[in-house]
């Protein structure tokens, strides 16, 4: 890298206190960044959200891919960590790399090495992230192995996936605190696959962390707008409570959510958690998005901001329109203020930027005001103890109706039409879910309410 760890840490009596939302948004990086420019990106952003993704996909993408060529990529984990996460406290999050099988940029022959390889990764790295993911083989999306998407296959490839996993979790108990189990659940065969598996495995016994995947790009796909994550979320929360560590924080993290509706549902289901797990234990979302970064980097003539303090939301409709303050607390050294001014002075004059990628901690910025603004609404308007006092859905729907008009009256730009009906539909589900968890409890009364709500997905695959 072209700046070592002691040049780093000189910065750090420079870098703001980071103020936490409830809810945690972990930012995407690529890969580890080795420039200049890409390193005070990744310097302020990680600042902000103290929380960064980055995949081991960098290793195993070769043609031929080994332990070998794992080597460079452990050694960016542990450089990564040291230079730039140590020193606010964060927390580095490891994606598997299974959406190259996924995609088909690795063959089905080679999936036991990649998994072994995984495997390895985490066994001798493990310290170098704070939380990593199950290697998940969902589905194949390249034509000339779609042949393998079967039940049996999608079942074997992810069983031994889970095996050589569940080795590690019962010999080491740092590993154990760090793995995300991710569910899939868009048809009902995937559910099933993987329901089985947690039943077949014992993995009660050592899951400790629970992650939802398989949702980028499913509203496009099905023309759906609500939260797809609602069921399989009071799935995971039934796991935990019935699990090995009930009276340990209840992780649940979120992988490639991106619609504000989403979000304001995520806050939703964080704050009804908690309020279930009271005097037991504490309920954590996280959630990561690519998608922030992507929306600040294309719509950098046009992005609009938000921020969030003392009670009150603001809005920004321009970047001309952000007070030096916010610009300063984001961009926080000479260099970072230099490049952003004169990024700031391409865009007034008409010229070409020179990286839109600079735009991108200023969209995480917006982006986790808006998530705090969403909390203090739930909270302000007591949804969640509108949930509990009534019975009916109708009346939840009409109180909400009425808080939407006065929030669409205040802020128009956030509370749209369309805003309006995709919460109502999440509520609707919410509370279907809701009722089931505090008048049944049932396992098998949930898995009918989760059948019906895959199909109501009604994704356009099933596995056969």
């Amino acid at each position: 890298m072209n700046r070592n760890f002691n040049q780093f840490s000189k910065n750090q009596k420079n870098i703001p206190i980071r103020k936490d939302n409830k809810m945690h948004f972990v930012n995407v990086i690529g890969t580890v960044p080795t420039d200049q420019m890409r390193q005070d990106i990744a310097q302020a952003s990680i600042s902000i959200t103290g929380k960064t993704l980055i995949s081991i996909i960098g290793g195993l993408k070769q043609k031929n891919f080994g332990f070998d060529t794992l080597l460079k990529t452990s050694r960016e984990f542990k450089r990564f960590q040291n230079e730039y996460v140590k020193n606010i406290n964060g927390e580095l999050f490891a994606d598997s790399g299974g959406y190259s099988i996924i995609a088909g940029d690795v063959h089905p022959s080679d999936i036991d090495k990649f998994t072994k390889c995984y495997t390895k990764f985490f066994e001798l790295e493990h310290q170098s992230v704070n939380t990593f993911f199950s290697l998940d083989i969902p589905i194949f999306l390249k034509d000339e192995y779609k042949k393998y998407n079967t039940k049996k296959n999608i079942y074997e490839f992810n069983r031994q996936s889970l095996i050589d996993a569940k080795t590690l979790l019962e010999e080491n108990s740092e590993i154990r605190k760090k793995f995300n189990f991710v569910w899939h659940f868009k048809i009902l065969e995937q559910y099933e696959i993987w329901s089985k598996l947690y039943e077949e495995l014992g993995l009660s016994k050592l899951i400790k962390r629970r992650s939802i995947g398989g949702m980028v790009g499913l509203p496009k796909i099905t023309g759906k707008r609500f939260a797809p994550f609602i069921a399989l979320s009071f799935r995971c929360l039934f796991d935990h409570q019935e699990g090995a560590y009930p009276d340990k924080t209840f992780n649940l993290h979120l992988l490639g959510i991106k619609s504000k509706t989403d979000r304001f549902a995520i806050e939703i289901l964080e704050s009804l958690f908690t309020r279930y797990l009271a005097g037991i234990a504490n309920a954590k979302f996280t959630y990561d998005s690519i998608n922030v970064n992507r929306n600040a980097q294309f719509n950098a003539r046009n992005l609009e901001t938000f921020s969030f303090e003392n009670g009150e939301i603001n809005r920004y409709g321009t970047i001309f329109e952000i007070p030096d303050n916010i610009i300063e607390q984001i961009y926080f050294t000479e260099t970072m203020k230099k490049t952003f001014q004169n990024e700031i002075s391409n865009l007034r004059n008409g010229r070409n930027l020179n990286s839109s990628d600079n735009f991108a901690p200023l969209g995480i910025y917006s982006n986790i005001h808006i998530d705090n603004y969403f909390l203090h609404i739930i909270e302000r308007y007591q949804i969640i103890d509108m949930l509990f006092n009534n019975t009916s859905i109708i009346q939840v729907k009409y109180s909400m109706k009425s808080l939407l008009i006065d929030l669409s009256l205040k802020q128009p730009g956030l509370f749209t039409k369309h805003f309006q009906e995709t919460l109502l539909e999440n509520i609707e589900w919410i509370f279907r879910f809701h009722n089931w968890y505090r008048n049944n409890r049932n396992k098998d009364s949930l898995d009918e309410i989760i059948a019906a709500f895959i199909e109501e997905i009604n994704f356009p695959f099933r596995l056969i």
